[in-house]
């Protein structure tokens, strides 16, 4: 007899490895997708950072008297624009400075996610008022808050980690001086 199929004993033995494979993986894909939103999150606000470093400097240095940003919806200014001009948005920085909101703008035409809430630009002023409580989502994590603190500096506070703490929250500060 020439029986070319598997025993019932062969495929139940390859339903259960699928099966504990299954199991293992479902165990380890949250912490996966947890440690990736995180390092979105730092990389997020170390890339915002650096870009607000460097366009101060090719001020600073002259050269481009307008700062390399884009507008909110991903398209650049044009040549006879003054939004994006540095002697606007360098030195004495007050409330509601052309400079928060440039680069706020800048990061949502680079489409800036807030990796916790993937609908929400990571850099909107209202990111922070965003709340999903089936996603376990409340208030600012994820999100990149831009403000003027006090007369020079603009401040970066990206919250990466419930609860979003001093000790969750990157904070770094950019002399626009």
């Amino acid at each position: 007899m020439n029986n070319k199929g598997f025993t019932l004993i062969e495929l139940l033995i390859v339903v259960a490895i699928i099966g504990i494979l299954a199991a293992v993986g479902a165990a380890v894909i949250p912490g996966l997708l947890g440690s990736a939103k995180l390092e979105v999150c730092h990389s997020n606000h170390s890339t915002i950072v650096k870009l607000i470093q460097v366009e101060k400097i090719k001020c600073e240095t002259g050269v481009d008297p307008n700062m390399g940003v884009v507008t909110s919806t991903g398209i650049a200014y044009g040549a006879n624009s003054t939004v994006d001009d540095c002697a606007k948005n360098t030195g004495y920085v007050y409330a509601n400075a052309p400079a928060v909101s440039l680069f706020q703008n800048h990061f949502q035409g680079r489409k800036f996610m807030n990796p916790y809430a993937p609908a929400v630009f990571a850099t909107h002023p209202l990111c922070n008022q965003y709340t999903n409580k089936a996603l376990g989502i409340s208030g600012e994590i994820g999100c990149s808050i831009l403000a003027t603190q006090g007369s020079y500096d603009l401040e970066i506070k990206t919250c990466c980690d419930t609860p979003c703490t001093t000790a969750t929250t990157l904070t770094d500060r950019v002399s626009m001086k």
